[in-house]
């Protein structure tokens, strides 16, 4: 039986296997600040941008005599403090850490490489590029939403 919170930490645990990404944070380890040192850096959020898209549980099916849960969680992968900085500035690292994430991602579809992942089927994730606010600092970065899907 995967559990929600194996499947956040799962996702937390592959944000850190990213080239360019320095440190991942799961909910448990989130900190209050980040240092310029940390970035880049990965964060799993409960929110973004508040509203329908926070943990959304869509379905839950039973296929047989297993039930199946799906739900949209995002990471953002925070690039650098805005302090001016132009979009034109920080567009490159931004897409070279965008085809990072998405090369880790094809590699590792179910966030792991063990025989019982925490997720049941390949993650889907949609990129944003964008500023977003973490501890009331602006940062340009890369919001991923991702859905994924548990066997109870």
């Amino acid at each position: 039986m995967a559990t929600i919170s194996a499947a956040i930490t799962a996702l937390a645990t592959f944000g850190g296997t990213v080239p360019g990404i320095h440190a991942s944070y799961d909910l448990t380890t989130l900190p209050e600040k980040i240092t310029r040192d940390k970035l880049a850096c990965a964060v799993v959020v409960p929110e973004v941008t508040g509203g329908q898209n926070a943990y959304r549980f869509q379905t839950v099916s039973f296929m047989g005599s297993a039930p199946q849960v799906t739900f949209t969680v995002s990471q953002l992968v925070l690039f650098d403090t805005v302090d001016n900085k132009r979009v034109k500035a920080v567009l490159p690292g931004l897409i070279t850490l965008l085809d990072n994430y998405l090369a880790a991602l094809k590699a590792l579809p179910f966030l792991s490489s063990t025989s019982a992942p925490a997720i049941h089927r390949a993650v889907t994730c949609t990129p944003t590029i964008g500023t977003f606010a973490y501890g009331d600092i602006e940062y340009h970065g890369i919001e991923f939403t991702h859905s994924l899907m548990i066997n109870l």
